[in-house]
């Protein structure tokens, strides 16, 4: 067999390498394609990762409005509760000062109600006379 002078082989080799050349070309092709959906992925889950950091920081919003909505709610509470409490220990200090007042009448007509919110006076009744005029502080 001479080299140059047997087509077979030549052939053969030439064919093996034809083969051979079509098979790196495509894999090349599905590594250029592999390449491309690893590169669609990664930006499918940078914008993933962008839209957990959003809702995490739309999740933190909502947390703080509720945390303040829960505070609010506690004063609204607390102030209905002392609205309640006033309006009861008014009424309470109302029929008190009727019945200091006169024991046989609930008109108050003639009379100067003033009302003073100081907790620091001393519970008790004071007279002072004023020209022809009395004056009685009851503090209760």
């Amino acid at each position: 067999m001479e080299i140059g002078g047997d087509t077979t082989i030549t052939t053969l080799l030439t064919q093996k390498q034809k083969l051979l050349t079509e098979a790196i070309s495509e894999t090349k092709e599905k590594l250029k394609s592999l390449d491309d959906q690893a590169a669609e992925s990664n930006a499918a889950l940078v914008k993933i990762g962008e839209a957990g950091e959003t809702l995490e920081s739309v999740d933190d919003s909502i947390s703080g409005v509720v945390t303040k909505l829960l505070g609010v709610t506690t004063a609204v509470v607390a102030l209905g509760t002392a609205a309640v409490t006033t309006t009861a220990d008014f009424e309470t200090a109302m029929s008190k000062v009727k019945s200091l007042i006169s024991s046989s009448s609930t008109d108050l007509e003639g009379y100067m109600l003033s009302f003073n919110f100081n907790k620091n006076k001393k519970i008790g009744l004071k007279k002072l006379v004023l020209g022809d005029r009395i004056l009685i502080e009851a503090v209760i």
